[in-house]
């Protein structure tokens, strides 16, 4: 008998960094079924140089019976002796994911 196996992969990795340390975790579908609008996903840092950082998350802005809308955004500061802060501007970011109607998100689709 031939046996496959299908792992499930993230959907998203965020990473946090800074000049002593690196972390990072992965959200998968069950993640963003779950969370509630106004949840955060981020990396942790422990590290606290406050040298050299790049920081990333994610923000549940909106969610549907079809998917999940995210704020991504990514900030840090510079890697010098007096670091200075800097931010990209915010993406939103559409998570489509199946089985996300039905009794357990209160919601079921509508028929057409």
């Amino acid at each position: 008998m031939i046996t496959k196996t299908f792992t499930e992969k993230p959907l998203i990795e965020l990473r946090s960094s800074d000049f002593n340390d690196d972390e990072q975790i992965e959200i998968y579908a069950n993640d963003l079924r779950y969370a509630k609008v106004g949840d955060i996903f981020e990396a942790p840092l422990s590290g606290g140089c406050g040298r050299a950082v790049h920081h990333e998350s994610i923000e549940i802005v909106y969610k549907t019976i079809t998917g999940i809308a995210a704020l991504f955004r990514c900030e840090g500061t510079t890697d010098s002796p007096t670091p200075k802060p800097w931010a990209n501007e915010p993406e939103l970011i559409w998570f489509e994911i199946h089985g996300m109607g039905g009794k357990e998100n209160g919601q079921t689709k509508n028929k057409d």
